[in-house]
């Protein structure tokens, strides 16, 4: 009886650094996910669940209440606003874009506060739509 034995290396860990707040468009899921922290979350959702507040799970002091925020059904949301699928945008161009179209509703509300306090710095994010599309077929 042979036995075939043979050498297989294993790939080199990979360090975690540390962590980069990320804003991207989840083709699969068709939602903008916006991650402000790395933490656990608990998902809520607001009247009519075009947009999710990521609560922060077991918070310390240091900890803000919400880290993230997801916006669902973005081909619909972009077709309403007038977004090409297929473009890169600032994140704030399109919390801008949804406050216009929707004045006064709660996504726009929420938009709005995402933008202010949430995430002050939502113009250096970017969305590359037409990327994550490519990546996804």
């Amino acid at each position: 009886m042979t036995v075939n034995t043979e050498t297989i290396e294993l790939p080199v860990p990979v360090s975690s650094g540390q962590f980069v707040p990320v804003a991207y468009y989840d083709q699969h899921l068709d939602r903008i996910r916006v991650l402000t922290h790395d933490r656990s979350v608990t998902e809520l959702r607001l009247e009519d669940g075009t947009f999710i507040l990521h609560e922060c799970n077991h918070q310390t002091t240091t900890d803000p209440e919400f880290v993230g925020f997801s916006i669902q059904g973005v081909r619909r949301l972009f077709a309403e606003v007038g977004l090409s699928i297929d473009g890169a945008y600032k994140l704030a161009d399109v919390l801008d874009a949804i406050v216009k179209h929707r004045p006064g509703s709660t996504v726009a509300t929420m938009a709005r506060l995402v933008k202010t306090r949430l995430l002050p710095e939502a113009n250096n994010y970017r969305l590359n739509m037409e990327e994550a599309v490519q990546q996804a077929v």
